[in-house]
C-alpha cells in the first residue's frame, strides 16, 4: 500500500529537504517497505520536484495553505470509521466483530486518537500563551507522527538548522 507522509524540517534547498528527510527515514523499512522523496514546499511555498514518486506537488498541493487543506481532509474522512460505526450502532459486541471488523475498529480507534491529541495539543498551547492557529498547520502540528505507514504529518524539530521549513512529500510504501 502507497500512502502520502509529510516530513517537516529545516534546509536550504527543497533538494536538500528531500535528501534530508531521507536520512531521516533511514533505518525505516525494508526490501517490502521502501519510500520515495516525490518533492518538497517551502514556508514560502517555492516548490521542489524531485520528478519521482507517486505524490509530487502539483496545482492541487503546491502551496502551504493547499497542504493544510490537504491534511485537514485526512481528518474529515477516515474509511475504517464507516465500518466500525455501523456494527457499534447496531450494538454489535465487540467480542463478536470479525478479525476485518475489529481491524477497522482499532483503525477507528487511532484515528480519533491521533485527532484528539492534536486538538488536546492546541488547547494547551493555547493555554500556556502562544499563538496557535485553530486549523491545521503543516508548519507546526503533526497528525500520525512517526506513523510512516499512514498518511500524516512528522515533525523533525530541527529548530537548529540552517535555512527554511520545508515539507517534505514521501511516497511510503509498506
Amino acid at each position: 500500500m502507497h500512502n502520502l507522509h509529510f516530513i517537516v524540517l529545516k534546509a536550504e534547498t527543497g533538494e536538500d529537504a528531500c535528501n534530508e528527510a531521507e536520512s531521516f527515514l533511514i533505518d525505516w523499512g525494508n526490501e517490502n517497505n521502501w519510500r520515495t522523496m516525490c518533492g518538497a514546499v517551502s514556508e514560502d511555498n517555492e516548490v521542489f520536484d524531485a520528478k519521482d514518486g507517486r505524490y509530487r506537488p502539483d496545482e492541487d498541493c503546491n502551496t502551504i495553505a493547499k497542504i493544510n487543506k490537504y491534511v485537514e481532509s485526512w481528518m474529515k474522512d477516515e474509511f475504517f470509521s464507516t465500518t466500525a460505526k455501523k456494527k457499534l450502532a447496531r450494538g454489535k459486541k465487540v467480542e463478536n466483530f470479525t478479525t476485518h471488523e475489529l481491524y477497522s475498529l482499532e483503525r477507528y480507534a487511532k484515528f480519533l486518537y491521533e485527532l484528539k491529541s492534536l486538538k488536546q495539543t492546541k488547547a494547551y498551547l493555547r493555554k500556556e500563551g502562544q499563538k496557535v492557529s485553530r486549523n491545521f498547520n503543516v508548519l507546526q502540528d503533526n497528525f500520525f507522527a512517526y506513523s510512516y505507514d499512514e498518511c500524516g504529518v512528522t515533525q523533525t524539530d530541527d529548530d537548529d538548522g540552517d535555512g527554511k521549513i520545508w515539507v517534505v512529500f514521501c511516497d511510503m510504501h509498506s
